[in-house]
């Protein structure tokens, strides 16, 4: 029961760093072209830390 609970929120980690990671891509220029604080701020916020 636990290893599936721990499976499961294995699976939703990794698919929302997928995510994450295509709305990285998507936004990758505009964060280069802001090139600010603010910009690494929310890149470091939304980015999971367990990466």
């Amino acid at each position: 029961m636990i290893m599936i609970q721990v499976n499961r929120y294995v699976n939703v980690r990794h698919r929302d760093f997928a995510i994450t990671q295509l709305i990285m891509l998507l936004c990758w220029r505009r964060l280069q072209r802001l090139n600010s604080n603010a910009a690494i701020q929310i890149v470091r916020y939304i980015l999971p830390s367990d990466c």
